[in-house]
């Protein structure tokens, strides 16, 4: 959980524009966050692509 914490506070992920300023943001992502067990394990897929010019 604290992996996609990270990923969502960043600015350039903390997308689609929503009405919301980026503290607004930040703190939906935080009172999420604080209803949640860190130790929590999940699974999170990547999609990986790989191109050769």
């Amino acid at each position: 959980m604290a992996e996609r914490r990270a990923w969502l506070s960043i600015p350039l992920f903390a997308r689609p524009d929503n009405g919301f300023t980026y503290a607004q943001k930040m703190h939906i992502l935080e009172e999420a966050y604080s209803q949640v067990s860190p130790e929590e394990i999940t699974m999170t897929r990547w999609l990986v692509i790989v191109a050769q010019v």
